[in-house]
């Protein structure tokens, strides 16, 4: 079988933007050259990468297989390409992505810090559970910070071995409900779901997920108020404006902090595994070994 680092380019770029359209707009290449190289790869590896509508490109199961293998290839081929066309310049690689409301940010911060007169390419991204996951599998992330409830801790385990990805504890507490200061229940020392429940939830995952909710609070009462978003920022105005609360680990970021965020722990919610995971197959670089011990640093400072 023959296939070019060209079309490896092409299929990564149409699987991420959801489109032939978005890859060529990415790329600057013609769409029709792109489309030829998909099909030309789909005859050569024997499969259907794509499901093909006018709404644009969905990746089919053995699409979702090979785009793994060749996010592999390409970070490789990235890495190398990086190596050894800065041999003169220290350099430093680092991609982390990470559950919203968890560590992590403070440590990105500090390893950023750290290497404030090198060379360096960085990158944090915050997103939901499943996102997290594909992240990893992917390759498209050096390492991911995660946290799950203790009822599903097998169920999550799982999910990590198929995606052979690895877990490593931080740390073990109590699930946490994120308010504002001029919050009703600010002034509280600890909540309940029965408290909770009279307030607009925040929720970052998509309902749809086929994963699981690893991150709920377990309860058996229905959720009278749910907003859904996409990032921080928007959840920080909805807590202010709305005294709606977010469902966390419980850790405070720096970020949390300037916006004047209250902790609260929830008394009959569930108990949550904090840490953070690593492609099991892959050695670790002495970046990410650094940015785990700034983790394990900022974890204890929170004890």
């Amino acid at each position: 079988m023959r296939m070019t680092l060209q079309q490896i380019q092409y299929f990564i770029a149409v699987a991420e933007c959801g489109s032939v359209g978005g890859a060529s707009k990415r790329l600057f290449t013609a769409q029709s050259t792109i489309s030829e190289a998909l099909i030309e790869l789909e005859r050569e590896c024997r499969i259907q990468a794509f499901i093909r509508s006018s709404r644009g490109m969905l990746l089919t199961r053995e699409g979702e297989e090979l785009l793994i293998e060749l996010s592999e290839i390409q970070r490789k081929l990235d890495y190398v390409k990086e190596k050894y066309s800065n041999r003169e310049q220290v350099h430093y690689s680092l991609s982390v992505v990470a559950q919203h409301h968890i560590c992590g940010m403070d440590s990105f911060l500090s390893f950023a810090g750290l290497h404030r007169s090198a060379s360096y390419v960085l990158g944090y991204k915050e997103s939901s559970t499943p996102v997290v996951l594909r992240t990893m599998e992917n390759g498209r992330a050096d390492i991911g910070i995660i946290f799950f409830t203790e009822h599903n801790k097998k169920q999550f385990k799982r999910e990590l071995e198929t995606r052979n990805l690895q877990f490593f504890k931080l740390l073990t507490g109590q699930i946490h409900a994120y308010v504002s200061r001029t919050h009703p229940l600010a002034h509280k020392e600890e909540v309940s779901i029965a408290e909770l429940v009279e307030y607009p939830k925040i929720d970052y995952d998509k309902r749809t997920s086929s994963n699981g909710e690893y991150t709920n609070i377990r309860t058996k009462m229905p959720v009278r108020q749910m907003i859904t978003v996409t990032d921080r920022a928007t959840a920080y105005s909805l807590m202010h404006d709305l005294h709606a609360f977010v469902v966390g680990t419980g850790l405070k970021t720096s970020m949390d902090q300037q916006q004047q965020i209250v902790m609260l722990p929830v008394v009959d919610g569930d108990i949550v595994e904090i840490g953070y995971i690593l492609q099991s197959k892959l050695p670790i670089s002495a970046a990410v070994e650094q940015f785990i011990d700034l983790l394990k640093t900022e974890i204890s400072l929170e004890d």
